[in-house]
């Protein structure tokens, strides 16, 4: 049922193959094995490469895992600094703040001590004053009891 025509260009097909075949496509043996030697050795140097590249991949791997424990390393040391210093910061503005209160007070010691100083230093003046005001009326009873006794009498006369 297939047409003749086909049987005889499938049968040609086939002999033109099997004539190319026999005669080995006209490829000199020398020539393969040059060529098969020189794939070879291409796929040695492909092999050695992707080794290379595949240990160079191992090392950008390891160097990459190492990057990143130095940072968690260097992050949590920074966390903790910070932790440190934002405690000591408290610390030192409770400190502050307990200096200002102590200042506070101080100052306003200070100032009554002062109004109380003030108020000595004019009580010192008045005493001071009285002071020379009694020795001046001491001085004139003195000069009156060493008087003579006639002198008080002339001057009444």
């Amino acid at each position: 049922m297939v047409p003749t025509t086909l049987k005889r260009v499938v049968v040609c097909v086939v002999l033109m193959a099997l004539m190319l075949a026999v005669s080995g496509c006209g490829v000199k043996q020398s020539e393969y094995d040059a060529k098969v030697a020189e794939v070879k050795t291409q796929a040695e140097k492909s092999t050695k490469v992707e080794e290379k590249l595949s240990q160079l991949q191992k090392d950008l791997d390891v160097a990459k895992s190492e990057i990143d424990k130095s940072k968690q390393a260097k992050k949590k040391d920074a966390e903790a600094r910070t932790k440190a210093l934002e405690q000591e910061n408290a610390g030192l503005k409770d400190q502050v703040k307990t200096l200002e209160q102590e200042n506070a007070g101080l100052k306003a010691n200070a100032e009554k001590m002062a109004s109380e100083l003030g108020k000595n230093i004019a009580a010192v003046k008045n005493a001071e004053a009285r002071i020379k005001t009694l020795e001046q009326e001491n001085a004139d009873l003195r000069k009156k009891a060493n008087a003579k006794p006639l002198d008080f009498l002339k001057k009444k006369t």
